[in-house]
């Protein structure tokens, strides 16, 4: 008979060979990618698994709770940035704002605590004055590889799942 935490375990093995085939994807795309001189996915693939996957668990929760009682657009405008970083995509601050799901006013007041911080890097879109591009700085890149994979329950359990494999090979 298995208990909660066998179901438990099971949960977690599962989720880890998820994204143990999502960074094979991801490097099968990196090799396509690399011949066609684009980014490099494959270094990146496990914070970028990480890091979606956070932002869509955050975006879930507004179906079982109200929205108003949860609030973090910080660490939403830098979760959206670095996955569609990470993806070759831009983020406009409309975009990261509407993302973050809080008011206006607040993602802009953010998104300029962010810049200042160093952490958010804002140029103008030179095809259209109205709009404004968002990038992560190389540090708050690194930084948040760093958390992701090892800051993060599940970052530590893939990490210790390859150095399990590691061993065994």
């Amino acid at each position: 008979m298995s208990g909660p935490s066998a179901a438990s375990g099971e949960l977690r093995r599962a989720a880890l060979d998820m994204i143990r085939l999502g960074q094979d994807m991801l490097r099968r795309a990196a090799t396509l990618d690399a011949a066609q001189g684009s980014v490099d996915l494959a270094a990146d693939g496990a914070a970028l698994i990480l890091a979606k996957q956070a932002y869509d668990d955050r975006r879930a929760r507004i179906e079982f709770f109200r929205s108003d009682i949860f609030g973090e657009p910080a660490w939403d405008i830098l979760l959206d940035v670095f996955v569609q970083q990470q993806v070759g995509n831009r983020t406009s601050v409309t975009a990261a704002g509407l993302g973050s799901g809080s008011p206006t006013s607040t993602a802009l007041r953010t998104i300029r605590l962010l810049e200042e911080d160093g952490l958010l890097i804002r140029e103008g879109d030179p095809h259209d004055g109205r709009r404004s591009w968002l990038t992560l700085s190389a540090h708050a890149v690194e930084a948040m590889r760093e958390y992701l994979t090892t800051g993060t329950a599940l970052g530590r359990q893939q990490r210790e799942a390859q150095s399990s494999r590691s061993a065994a090979v």
